[in-house]
């Protein structure tokens, strides 16, 4: 369940930074890793991750398999709905941190 969470907060992550305005999804995806999930890996999954990135889509196929019909309305519609589902998932993670917390049972980061 906590790999599960972590996982959560990378995709929260990285939603917000693409609904922000990040045109770039491997930039959107690195940042989101840096602050996620990278303290919890080691230098081997980490050069996997930064392979895997490079295999994003761009940003208007990204949009259009979210839901966009590829116009500037359809893509701002979608980036609305992005947010709002970054913020919502944002606050379940952090109810599910908090009792992660309050059970002391989050494991360290691998250092």
């Amino acid at each position: 369940m906590l790999v599960c969470c972590r996982a959560m907060e990378f995709v929260q992550d990285f939603m917000a930074e693409v609904a922000g305005g990040e045109h770039s999804l491997d930039i959107a995806a690195g940042k989101a890793y840096t602050q996620c999930l990278r303290r919890y890996h080691n230098w081997i999954v980490r050069g996997m991750f930064s392979m895997a990135v490079r295999a994003v889509p761009y940003h208007k196929d990204f949009l259009v398999l979210l839901g966009s019909d590829g116009t500037a309305d359809g893509n701002a519609a979608v980036t609305v709905h992005m947010a709002d589902f970054a913020r919502s998932l944002g606050e379940i993670n952090s109810i599910i941190n908090l009792f992660y917390q309050s059970h002391e049972l989050d494991i360290p980061p691998v250092i």
